[in-house]
């Protein structure tokens, strides 16, 4: 149950539509697929490879917003 509450924070957090994946999920493969197709999951990987270098946790709630902390110098909650 509280995988589910996650997943629901993180889909409102991130604004994802039906055909988009949390990027908890994609493979490096994704990369070589175009943006903006919809069943590409390509801007997921490239999120979920932010995270990896900005030391954010797949399961936070908000990840961009604790990309974007990281990245200026701020401490990530």
């Amino acid at each position: 149950m509280q995988l589910l509450a996650a997943n629901h924070c993180r889909i409102e957090a991130l604004g994802l539509m039906k055909w988009q994946s949390l990027r908890c999920y994609p493979t490096l493969s994704a990369l070589d697929q175009p943006y903006g197709d919809p069943g590409a999951k390509r801007e997921g990987a490239e999120l979920a490879l932010r995270m990896q270098r900005c030391g954010v946790s797949r399961w936070h709630p908000d990840p961009v917003a604790a990309c974007e902390a990281t990245e200026a110098g701020r401490e990530v909650k």
